[in-house]
């Protein structure tokens, strides 16, 4: 058994499932109701198996392992703890530290910690995990600042091998459950994730269809082990397939919205120069042309605003106002069915250690669809479609 201490925990607090348990229950009354038309869980059903579950989920904000945590109680009528490794500075925080422990979080090292601080935060996370039959993990390793979702990590492959193994090692754990999933999960924020909260519309969190641990990973490790000799190269192959194929779910679950769809027109076609003019009429016209054709594709997941067509003209019209705010968007001065772009602030790529969300709006944004290949392909066909005379700036 590995011990908080020999992660580098020096504080007294310990995990407290009763502390846990009572914060689950208060966050779930203001879930219930003060927050009920801001916070919505979609897929619920995917959780109907009685198994050890691996939570895999996307990582847009500092808020997103409570209100996973929430979701996931509140979708599976558990509130049994979930433990969560995190960042170890943020574990080890003199305020913020003390109190993750006790609801179950724990650092987590990497391959720069050393070998042997991460193999110990890996069996951590096994045990924890094997006790309370679940575990929530953000695979990208990282918040992501500039909106693109990153490949996952193998920390989450790795764990779920090592606890496939004692499960098999012990009668106990066997009887348990049956059987281990990983369940993809993406968490998407309208307008986009921030403090404070009151700025945020609507929180949407989607669970996707279960991951069978066997059929992906352990059965064709035992079923080709004898055709190589280099067997860890050959576990190492089946978790990256594994964790390429969590990331594409995680990815299909994306809720679009108007500033997702508004953002990336307004980046695409705004080409180059200082202050670009372009016609109101044919900014709104792509841009609603686009949200049709997602609705009858019935491909993606659409955020409710933009389903009905007086929904979506408000949408517009409220992304319009927010993005003139802010000095994005802003009406010509001397004609009136033009708007003038700030292209300087569209076109700058600000570097990765600032946060895009507060330096560039527009390109967080875009980034945020760019893992999903079939709306960039409708998204071209769309604009393709439009002559260029039409969609002229002038």
């Amino acid at each position: 058994m590995v011990s908080l201490e020999e992660l580098g925990l020096t504080t007294s607090s310990k995990p407290n499932e009763k502390r846990y348990k009572n914060l689950m229950r208060f966050s779930q009354f203001m879930v219930n109701h003060a927050l009920k038309d801001a916070f919505e869980i979609k897929g619920q059903k995917n959780l109907e198996e009685d198994c050890y579950q691996l939570f895999l989920c996307n990582h847009k904000f500092y808020t997103d392992p409570i209100l996973t945590q929430i979701a996931i109680a509140l979708a599976s009528g558990n509130d049994k703890p979930i433990p969560a490794p995190a960042y170890k500075a943020y574990v080890k925080h003199r305020a913020l530290g003390p109190l993750m422990i006790s609801l179950f979080s724990y650092p987590i090292y990497g391959k720069d910690d050393g070998y042997t601080q991460k193999e110990k935060s890996l069996q951590y996370s096994v045990e924890c995990f094997l006790k309370q039959d679940r575990i929530l993990i953000f695979p990208e390793g990282r918040i992501s600042h500039d909106g693109k979702l990153a490949r996952g990590k193998l920390g989450s492959a790795e764990i779920a091998w090592r606890a496939y193994h004692s499960i098999q090692a012990d009668k106990y754990l066997r009887r348990k459950k049956k059987g281990m999933k990983m369940i993809p999960m993406d968490i998407s924020y309208y307008p986009i994730a921030g403090i404070p909260w009151k700025d945020i519309d609507k929180t949407t969190i989607r669970f996707g269809k279960s991951i069978d641990v066997d059929e992906e990973l352990i059965d064709p490790y035992y079923a080709a082990r004898n055709r190589f000799r280099n067997k860890a190269k050959l576990k190492m192959k089946l978790q990256i397939k594994l964790m390429n194929k969590v990331r594409k779910e995680i990815g299909s679950l994306t809720t679009i919205n108007m500033d997702q769809i508004a953002s990336r027109v307004v980046y695409d076609f705004i080409i180059g120069k200082d202050i670009y003019l372009v016609k109101k009429a044919h900014l709104e016209e792509k841009v609603l042309d686009i949200i049709k054709m997602l609705n009858e594709s019935k491909k993606f997941y659409l955020s409710d605003h933009l389903k009905g067509e007086e929904k979506v003209k408000d949408a517009y019209a409220d992304f319009i106002e927010r993005f003139g705010k802010k000095g994005i968007i802003d009406e010509n001065e001397f004609y009136d069915d033009l708007f003038n772009f700030d292209a300087d602030y569209i076109f700058s790529e600000p570097e990765f250690i600032k946060d895009v969300r507060n330096e560039n709006v527009i390109l967080y944004n875009h980034n945020l669809l760019e893992h999903l290949k079939d709306f960039k392909k409708l998204e071209r066909r769309e604009l393709r479609k439009k002559s260029k005379y039409k969609y002229s700036i002038f």
